[in-house]
Order: structure tokens, then C-alpha cells, then sequence
């Protein structure tokens, strides 16, 4: 016969072993879930972090798309519309009176977030003040030129050394 001091002992040892499986099983159970919302965390870390850098990407795509249209443009004004430029330049230096131009220059207007074709002897006097000073190209190979509006860079420049460089000692024949 097993003593009521023995049976109480082994019911508290199988209490206390329960218990302490219990609170193994917790334990464990705790760090899983820890390990899983680590998991998760890292996951959706890795899937901002690719998100980002796809529209990164995109957005590089499209500013060496848009360079690539400014520069092609630029090349064709230049060799189409350009070649009037020197004569359009030294009429409007050398204040001969009223230029009449029809030579239009396309020019990227940011606040309507549109293309648009204007004069260039009117976009000349829009920055006529400043004297054609050296602009920064953007990622999309554009300088501001008055406000909003941009040009291709080359053509910018193209004027620009007309204005400056040619402009009052150029006679065009």
C-alpha cells in the first residue's frame, strides 16, 4: 500500500510536469510565432525593397527613353529648322526691327504636362534678358528654359551659342 504522502507527491509531480510542458510548449510556440513575424517582416522588406527598385528601373527606362526622343529631335531641328537660327539671332540683337519667323520649337510645358509648339523668335524674347547663361540638363537631357517649359538641351545650347558666340559680329549672307 502506497501512502497518502506518496500519492500526493506523484500528484504533484505529474501537476509540476504538466505544468512545465505547458510552458516548454509556450516557449516554443512564442519563438515560432516571433520567427514568423521576423519572416513576414523580411519578406515584405525584400518585396518593398524589389517593388522600388522595379519602378526605379521604369523610371530610368523612360528618362533614357525621353533623352533618347529629346536628342533625336534636337539632331533633326538642328539640321532642319536650326539653319535659320543665326539669322533669327543677329535680326533680334541687333534690334533690326520686327523679326518675322515661322520656325516653331517644341517645348515640353511641366505644369500642363504636355508637348507644345511655340515661335522661336517668342521663346528667344522670354529669355532674351538673361542672355542665354548655361543651363543644367536634367536626367531626361532637357534645360529649362522659361518657367515650366523645357527644350532638348542640344538645341538650347545650339541657340545659345548663336547668341553668344555669333550673335552681334555674324552677318548672314
Amino acid at each position: 500500500m502506497v501512502s497518502k504522502a506518496v500519492r500526493e507527491n506523484e500528484r504533484y509531480l505529474a501537476r509540476a510536469k504538466k505544468s512545465m510542458e505547458a510552458e516548454a510548449n509556450a516557449r516554443i510556440a512564442r519563438q515560432k510565432a516571433q520567427e514568423k513575424k521576423e519572416q513576414d517582416r523580411l519578406q515584405r522588406d525584400a518585396d518593398r525593397n524589389a517593388e522600388k527598385q522595379r519602378r526605379l528601373d521604369e523610371q530610368r527606362y523612360y528618362d533614357e527613353s525621353i533623352t533618347q526622343k529629346n536628342n533625336s529631335y534636337a539632331r533633326f531641328w538642328i539640321s532642319t529648322v536650326g539653319v535659320g537660327v543665326p539669322a533669327a539671332v543677329h535680326a533680334i540683337r541687333n534690334g533690326s526691327g520686327f523679326v518675322e519667323s515661322n520656325m516653331k520649337l517644341r517645348v515640353y510645358n511641366q505644369e500642363d504636362k504636355k508637348q507644345e509648339d511655340h515661335l522661336l523668335v517668342d521663346m528667344i524674347h522670354m529669355i532674351v534678358d538673361t542672355g542665354f547663361p548655361p543651363l543644367e540638363n536634367n536626367a531626361r537631357g532637357q534645360v529649362m528654359w522659361y518657367g515650366k517649359l523645357y527644350v532638348a538641351a542640344d538645341i538650347y545650347n545650339f541657340i545659345s551659342f548663336h547668341w553668344n558666340q555669333v550673335g552681334p559680329s555674324f552677318i548672314p549672307s
